[in-house]
């Protein structure tokens, strides 16, 4: 989500905190007690981009009539990194229809001494959710996605590396990595079993296979995906190729449609009966009229 379009939603959802602040204000005023709070709860996620850009993403949940776990819009989220033992803002930003606040993370966030980033979400001094606070505790990871061939392999490996605190870049193992290719409504895996462990060097090699379909010079888009890393968090990294089959867009000379010269057998077979039919009645009508105006003609000759 860019830039303007993540402003867009948090001035919306401003106005929608706004309106429903002014609504419990009447309410408060019109019973004399302050409304009830629904309670809040947060979850806190983190995400690395292809173009290495990070993101937050705060996801607020409440409780229904029912009982029933509802999503939370509306709600100010503020976030925050932990800088030693302080506390500081990082960016505030209000929870959309799906009860998700994103927002933008800075690359120079403070590490502690094992090299983790520590992100505070919290709700606080909201007019409707009561107040919620989660930590996430985070590594900054790398992931780098390359393609080679050789005879008729094709594959796709990818590097899982992280920074240690001095800075230095070391290879991981034991991450799963998933291999995915980007479809019109989203990535797919490119097989049931597209998810690989990374080795003792960081690596994780996927054999890409055939019959996958790529735009009309063939190029497709292939994804490799941290998900839901316990140190991690989500990380991803993308790279195009050439191994995609060619789309090919099949173009009719003669298409047999109704907005073209030539049309189809149905329309051809319905219009002939009906012209038909119409006229085979005004041929009978004629012939009809001439009978009776030669018997009327008789009539008056035999008078």
């Amino acid at each position: 989500m860019n830039t303007q379009r993540m402003n867009l939603l948090n001035y919306y959802s401003k106005i929608a905190v706004l309106s429903v602040s002014i609504s419990f204000g009447i309410m408060a005023d019109a019973n004399g007690m302050p409304p009830q709070k629904s309670p809040a709860t947060i979850q806190l996620s983190f995400y690395k981009r292809p173009d290495k850009s990070k993101i937050a993403v705060a996801t607020v949940t409440t409780i229904g009539n029912e009982g029933r776990p509802l999503f939370a819009p509306g709600a100010k989220v503020n976030f925050y990194a932990m800088d030693k033992s302080e506390l500081f803002t990082i960016d505030s930003a209000y929870t959309n229809l799906e009860g998700k606040a994103r927002i933008s993370i800075p690359d120079d966030l403070p590490v502690d001494t094992e090299g983790m980033i520590i992100l505070i979400a919290k709700i606080e001094d909201d007019p409707k959710y009561t107040e919620a606070e989660i930590e996430l505790r985070i590594k900054d990871a790398n992931l780098v996605v390359s393609v080679s061939e050789a005879d008729t392999i094709k594959t796709i490996t990818a590097i899982v590396t992280e920074k240690t605190p001095d800075g230095k870049e070391i290879p991981v193992n034991e991450v799963e990595v998933v291999f995915y290719a980007q479809r019109l409504f989203g990535p797919m895996p490119l097989t049931e079993e597209a998810t690989l462990t990374s080795d003792g060097n960081g690596l994780a090699t996927f054999t890409f296979p055939n019959g996958i379909k790529g735009d009309e010079q063939g190029i497709i888009t292939l994804l490799a995906r941290i998900e839901d890393h316990e140190t991690f968090g989500n990380v991803e990294s993308s790279i195009q190729t050439h191994w995609g089959i060619p789309l090919v867009i099949k173009k009719n000379p003669f298409p047999s449609e109704l907005w073209e010269p030539r049309a189809p057998r149905w329309l051809k077979v319905s219009f002939t009966i009906v012209f038909g039919g119409i006229w085979l009645t005004f041929l009978f009508i004629l012939y009809q009229l001439t009978k009776l105006q030669k018997k009327k003609s008789t009539a008056t000759h035999d008078v």
